[in-house]
């Protein structure tokens, strides 16, 4: 029974809730990036260079922000 209060002890709980946010975070900027290339993709087959532009700089973003979350994991 003792292998079941450790299961459920509060640093192992909080350390689980940390590592669920991470990945949810890693998802989220991975979606990001993946949304913002499309519509790279989109915007070059339509000869749009302002939304090119936009686009591109949304993907540079989210690839620093999925850069920096997977560099501090």
């Amino acid at each position: 029974m003792r292998w079941l209060q450790g299961l459920f002890s509060p640093g192992k709980a909080e350390a689980h809730q940390q590592a669920v946010a991470m990945a949810a975070e890693l998802q989220d900027a991975r979606l990001k990036r993946k949304a913002a290339l499309t519509e790279y993709r989109l915007a070059r087959e339509a000869g749009d260079t302002r939304r090119m532009n936009a686009a591109s700089k949304a993907a540079r973003r989210a690839t620093n922000l999925l850069m920096r979350l997977e560099t501090s994991r």
